[in-house]
C-alpha cells in the first residue's frame, strides 16, 4: 500500500495522519488518544520511551523527562535528560523518528513520503534546524510545510469556499500560535496572501500555567517540602488537574480542582469567567496578530468567508468571542481542531506523490471527507489538498499567483457534512448551496454583524458624557459658593487678631464639624495663637469666637493665600495622595481596556467607580485647598458624583475593534 504520512510535531502533542492523495485518516499514536504527548523519557539503561509510555514516568522521575522541547528549537542551551545534555532539535528528531516508525509498524510498511509541519513565523535559522530534524536518511522524501497552510488544506477539502473568497486561519496550539490568510483562486487552488505571523511562546501550556498560579495561590511554598516524593507527585497531579480544568471550562461554566499536598486535601472552585479574566491578555495578543495578518493580506475582514479556528486551545470560548467581536465575521471551529493540521499535511504529501507519478486526478474525482474516525487504519474518502508546491516550499510565504507545476486543483463543489454548526457563533456550514454562510439569527443583531453573535451596543456618546461630567465638576469647583472672607485671618505665624475681644474670649476652629482646637484657644497678647494647630490649617476654616456675653460663627482664612506655610499641612498631603492614587489605579484598569477593546468586565467598572470616588474626594480637597473655597455639603457631594461618573464612564469610551 502506497501512502503519504503527515505529522504535526506539536509542543505538547504529536499527531499523525496518512493519505494516498484522495483519502486520509488519522493514525492513533496512543492507547487512549489519537495523539501522543510530545514527551521523551530516558530510562536508566540509556534507552528512550515516547508518548504515553514516557508520560507515565513524569510524576515519579521528572529528571528523566523532556517535554516542550519544540519551544527550545534554536536555543543553544542544552536540555538535560537524566544528566545527559541534548539539544532541542535532537529531541525533536527522536520524536519524529519514533512517530514514523510507529505508523510504519502499524501499517506494515514505511510511507512513500512524509510531510512535517512547523510554525509559520519560524525564520531561516529554525527552518534550517527543522531540515536537520527531517534528515533521517530514509528512503522517502521528507518535506516541511507551515501549520496554518496544512490547516487550510484540510478546511478546503471538507468545506466549500467560493472562488475568490479568502479564509483566515487562527492556529492556537499547545505551545505556539500562527495566523495566515489564504484565498481560493479561479483555478480552484489556494494561495497565501500577505505574510503569515504568530507567537513562538504562546499556547495552551501558558493557559495551564495561569490556571496553576490561580489555583495554587493559597499554597504556602515555604512550608512545603519540595523534596518529598509525595509532594512531587501531588504537584505533578495538580498540574494535570489544572490542564483538565482548562479543557472542562470549554464546555462547562465551572469546575473543581483538587489539591493534595502535605497530606491535606483542598478543593478550589474555578469558573469560566475567572478563567477568561486570567487569559484575556494572552488571547488578546493573538487576536491583535490575526488583525495584523489580515491587514497585510490586503483583504478586508468583512470580505473573509470565515476565520477557521484550529489547534486544541482554540476551543476556549473566549477565543471565538473575541474574534467575532473584533472582526464581525464567523469564527468556524474545525471539526477536529487538534488533528486537522496532521490531516492537511498528509493530504499535501499525498497530492504531491500522485503528481510525481503523473497520476493527476480530475477535479470531479474526489468527494468531501466525513468526520474522520480513528477506529481503523482504513482510508476514509476526502478531497484532494492544496497543491504541495505552493505550500511546502522552504519559505513560509508562497508568492501570490505563482504557477502550480502539478496542475492539481480543489474540487469546485465538494459536499459538506450535514448539520455542521460552529459552537461559538452558530454559523451553519451545511447550507443548501454548500457555501460558508451564516445561519438565520436567533436574536437581534447589528447590520454587518455575523449571525448568532450579539455584540453589546456601545453608546457613541460615552466619551462626551464623561467629558461633560468633568466640565460640570470643574465649574462647580471654580464657580461654586465662595467662602466668606469678612472674618478674621491668620498670618504667616498663624496668629489671629483678637482686637476688640474681651480678655476671656476663646476661639474654636472646626473642619467638617470636628474641632481641631481643644481646649479652645484664649486671647493672649491681643491674638489667638493657632501655631499648635497649623498642621490642620490650609484652606478656609469655620470657627466660633465665644466670650461672656455670647458667641458668633466666623470663617478663618489665610491672609497670604500663596504663603509656603499654607501648603505644609495635612489637607494638602491628603489632596496629593488621593489624586495620585486615583490616577494610578484608574490608569492600571484603563490600560488593558484601551489595548484589547473588548467588553468591559464588571470588576473593571467597579474598580473605576471606586477610583472615581477617590478622585471626587481629591477634587473637593482641591476646591478647598487650592481654590481657597469652602464648599457646602451639597456642592461637595455634587462634585464627588460628577467626578465619579466621569471616571467610571471611561470604561465604555473605547469601542471594540472591528
Amino acid at each position: 500500500m502506497r501512502y503519504s504520512l503527515g505529522i504535526d510535531l506539536g509542543t505538547t502533542y504529536t499527531a499523525a495522519a496518512v493519505s494516498d492523495g484522495s483519502h486520509a485518516e488519522i493514525v492513533p499514536l496512543g492507547d487512549r488518544s489519537p495523539q501522543a504527548p510530545s514527551v521523551i523519557y530516558r530510562a536508566p539503561d540509556g534507552s528512550f520511551r515516547y508518548g504515553e509510555s514516557a508520560e507515565r514516568h513524569a510524576s515519579t522521575e521528572p529528571e528523566r523527562i523532556a517535554r516542550e522541547f519544540k519551544r527550545r528549537m534554536g536555543d543553544k542551551t542544552p536540555i538535560f535528560l537524566a544528566g545527559a545534555p541534548m539539544s532541542a532539535h535532537a529531541l525533536s528528531k527522536a520524536m519524529l523518528g519514533w512517530t514514523i516508525e510507529r505508523v510504519g509498524a502499524g501499517l506494515g510498511e514505511p510511507p512513500d513520503r512524509v510531510t512535517v509541519t512547523c510554525p509559520a513565523n519560524w525564520g531561516p535559522y529554525r527552518r534550517e534546524l527543522m531540515d536537520q530534524v527531517t534528515a533521517l536518511n530514509a528512503d522517502y522524501p521528507i518535506t516541511v510545510c507551515t501549520e496554518p497552510a496544512a490547516a487550510a488544506v484540510h478546511f478546503a477539502a471538507t468545506r466549500r469556499v467560493p472562488e475568490g473568497q479568502a479564509v483566515a486561519v487562527y492556529d492556537l496550539g499547545g505551545g505556539t500560535f500562527d495566523a495566515a490568510v489564504l484565498r481560493r483562486t479561479v483555478s480552484g487552488d489556494f494561495e497565501v496572501l500577505g505574510s503569515p505571523d504568530g507567537l513562538e511562546q504562546l499556547g495552551g501550556i501558558d493557559f495551564d500555567e495561569a490556571v496553576f498560579e490561580r489555583v495554587s495561590r493559597g499554597i504556602e511554598w515555604d512550608r512545603l517540602d519540595q523534596e518529598d516524593p509525595d509532594n512531587l507527585t501531588g504537584l505533578a497531579r495538580l498540574r494535570r488537574d489544572c490542564t483538565e480544568a482548562k479543557e472542562a471550562l470549554s464546555s462547562e461554566t465551572e469546575t473543581i480542582v483538587p489539591i493534595t499536598l502535605a497530606g491535606r486535601l483542598n478543593r478550589v472552585r474555578l469558573t469560566r469567567t475567572e478563567f477568561s479574566e486570567l487569559i484575556t491578555p494572552l488571547v488578546a495578543d493573538t487576536v491583535d496578530i490575526l488583525d495584523r495578518v489580515i491587514r497585510r493580506s490586503g483583504v478586508p475582514a468583512t470580505d473573509l468567508a470565515a476565520i477557521v479556528l484550529v489547534g486544541g486551545s482554540s476551543r476556549v470560548p473566549l477565543v471565538s468571542e473575541l474574534i467575532a467581536r473584533r472582526f464581525r465575521r464567523p469564527a468556524v471551529l474545525s471539526a477536529q481542531p487538534k488533528l486537522c493540521v496532521a490531516m492537511g499535511a498528509a493530504l499535501l504529501g499525498g497530492s504531491a506523490g500522485r503528481a510525481d507519478s503523473s497520476e493527476i486526478p480530475s477535479v470531479n474525482a474526489f468527494a468531501a471527507a466525513p468526520l474522520h474516525s480513528t477506529a481503523s487504519l482504513g482510508f476514509t474518502p476526502t478531497s484532494p489538498s492544496t497543491p504541495a508546491s505552493r505550500l511546502t516550499s522552504a519559505s513560509p510565504v508562497a508568492p501570490a499567483g505563482a504557477a502550480h507545476p502539478t496542475g492539481l486543483t480543489i474540487p469546485a463543489d465538494p459536499p459538506t457534512p450535514s448539520g455542521f454548526r460552529t459552537p461559538a457563533t452558530g454559523v451553519n456550514l451545511a447550507s443548501p448551496a454548500g457555501d460558508v454562510s451564516p445561519a438565520p439569527p436567533t436574536s437581534p443583531i447589528e447590520p454587518g454583524q455575523p449571525a448568532g453573535v450579539v455584540i453589546p451596543r456601545r453608546l457613541a456618546g460615552y466619551p462626551l458624557v464623561s467629558a461633560a461630567c468633568a466640565v460640570l465638576a470643574l465649574l462647580l469647583m471654580v464657580l461654586g459658593p465662595a467662602a466668606d472672607k469678612t472674618g478674621p485671618t491668620w498670618d504667616s505665624s498663624f496668629d489671629v487678631d483678637a482686637t476688640g475681644q474681651p480678655p476671656g474670649a476663646t476661639l474654636t476652629a472646626t473642619i467638617f464639624g470636628f474641632a481641631v482646637i481643644r481646649p479652645p484657644t484664649q486671647v493672649n497678647g491681643g491674638v489667638f495663637d493657632l501655631e499648635p494647630r497649623r498642621i490642620f490649617l490650609s484652606g478656609p476654616t469655620r470657627g466660633r469666637i465665644a466670650n461672656s456675653t455670647g458667641s458668633r460663627d466666623v470663617v478663618l482664612y489665610a491672609a497670604n493665600r500663596w504663603s509656603a506655610s499654607r501648603w505644609i499641612s495635612m489637607p494638602f498631603a491628603a489632596l496629593a495622595l488621593t489624586a495620585l492614587f486615583s490616577f494610578a489605579y484608574a490608569e492600571s484598569i484603563l490600560r488593558p481596556i484601551r489595548k484589547r477593546r473588548t467588553r468591559v468586565a464588571p470588576s473593571e467598572v467597579v474598580g473605576l467607580v471606586g477610583s472615581g470616588l477617590v478622585a471626587g474626594v481629591a477634587a473637593v480637597l482641591a476646591t478647598w485647598v487650592v481654590g481657597d473655597r469652602l464648599p457646602d455639603v451639597t456642592t461637595a457631594l455634587a462634585i464627588c458624583v460628577l467626578v465619579c461618573a466621569s471616571v467610571g464612564l471611561l470604561a465604555f469610551s473605547w469601542s471594540p475593534k472591528t
